[in-house]
């Protein structure tokens, strides 16, 4: 081989290897652009997943708070419709009931055998 020839082979062999070490630079140049984009983007879903869960919590909130209002408004009825029985109606009434929930008298052994 002559030497001219042989100097045009390696003279683009370190043409060809500069230009492997330009591509590597730019890929790696994109590739972190690349990163740094997808970076971004997780941040913007994750403040976007923050503020809806936020969201969702503060209505939830809202609505535990009218459901326990509705409850206590409902007991509070049950309570006022109770404090309005008359006293004989109740009497009356605990009459009925009292024998079928307490022992008989003369039972003295307590697994209800006499």
């Amino acid at each position: 081989m002559s030497d001219g020839l042989l100097e045009e082979i390696i003279r683009l062999e370190k043409q060809i290897q500069q230009q492997l070490i330009e591509e590597e630079r730019r890929v790696e140049a994109w590739q972190k652009r690349e990163l740094d984009r997808l970076d971004e983007t997780l941040e913007h879903v994750h403040d976007s997943i923050r503020s809806l869960v936020e969201t969702k919590q503060e209505a939830a909130r809202k609505q535990a708070g009218i459901d326990g209002q509705a409850l206590v408004a409902k007991e509070e009825q049950w309570c006022a419709r109770l404090k309005g029985f008359d006293d004989q109606v109740l009497r009356e009434a605990l009459t009925h009931v009292l024998p079928l929930i307490l022992p008989e008298e003369h039972d003295d052994h307590s697994n209800g055998q006499s």
